[in-house]
C-alpha cells in the first residue's frame, strides 16, 4: 500500500487551548499532530498536552524557546495509531497565558507500522534574519514523506517564512 498523507485540520485560537472541530480519521491510520503557539512577555509555556478520549498519544518531541525580544515560541509533535476510525475531536491544552495557539492534524495511511517516524528536526534559531539551514536526524527512506511544522514570532515584521527548494 502506498504512503498517503492527508491534512485533516489546521486551526488557530487565541485562547490557552481549544478543541478542534470534528473529523473522522481512516481505519489503520497514523495521526501526527503539531501543537504550538506564541506568547509575549513570558518564559514560554510550562506544559502542553493533547487528548481525544480514546487514542493513546505519544509525544515525539517538543521545543520551547524565548528570544531576546520577549517573545516565546513552543511546538510539540504527537502521534497516535488509529485502528478503527470514528468521529472525533482533539483538545489541546497549555499552561500559562498564550497569545495564540495552533494545531495541525495530519493522517497517514500505508505507513510503516514498525517504524512510523524515521527522522526528525528538533531545533530552533533565535533572532534570525536571512536564510537558515538545518538537517534531518537521518536520511529519509525512499518511500517516506517529510513533514515539517514551524512556529515563529514575526509579529513585529511583515516577513513571511519562505520555504527552500523541494518543499511545497
Amino acid at each position: 500500500m502506498a504512503l498517503v498523507r492527508t491534512v485533516l485540520k489546521t486551526e488557530i485560537s487565541t485562547s490557552n487551548g481549544f478543541t478542534t472541530t470534528s473529523f473522522t480519521p481512516s481505519n489503520n491510520s497514523l495521526l501526527v499532530v503539531f501543537f504550538g503557539g506564541v506568547v509575549q512577555g513570558a518564559s514560554a509555556h510550562a506544559s502542553s498536552d493533547i487528548s481525544d478520549g480514546s487514542l493513546e498519544w505519544s509525544k515525539q518531541y517538543g521545543i520551547d524557546r524565548q528570544n531576546t525580544e520577549g517573545w516565546a515560541c513552543w511546538l510539540t509533535c504527537w502521534t497516535a495509531e488509529v485502528t478503527t476510525g470514528s468521529s472525533m475531536t482533539i483538545t489541546g491544552t497549555v499552561s500559562g497565558t498564550q497569545d495564540s495557539v495552533a494545531i495541525m492534524v495530519v493522517e497517514y495511511t500505508g505507513y510503516n507500522t514498525t517504524t512510523p517516524l524515521g527522522a526528525y528536526i528538533n531545533t530552533y534559531r533565535d533572532d534570525a534574519d536571512g536564510s537558515w539551514t538545518t538537517n534531518l536526524s537521518a536520511s529519509p527512506a525512499e518511500d517516506s514523506d517529510v513533514l515539517a511544522a514551524v512556529v515563529a514570532d514575526n509579529w513585529d515584521t511583515n516577513d513571511a517564512i519562505q520555504y527552500g527548494t523541494g518543499w511545497s
